[in-house]
């Protein structure tokens, strides 16, 4: 299906695009989805987002991450 994206190519990434989802091992993109639950008022899922970051993520996220923590309490 082609739905005419080769109209856009100025707006397309190209062969240099970065995935930010990836960086930080996708870690970084869970903390992401984590303030928009956040926002949603979902603490619930907020918190287990951060948990895993806080548990499998790189050491890099840890601050970020507590700080989100804290506004699931």
């Amino acid at each position: 299906m082609d739905v005419g994206l080769g109209d856009f190519e100025e707006f397309l990434a190209g062969e240099n695009a970065v995935d930010v989802d990836a960086e930080e091992g996708g870690f970084s993109a869970k903390l992401d989805l984590a303030r928009a639950y956040l926002e949603i008022g979902d603490l619930e899922s907020a918190a287990q987002s951060i948990q895993d970051v806080l548990d499998n993520g790189p050491d890099s996220l840890t601050a970020e991450a507590e700080q989100l923590l804290l506004r699931t309490k």
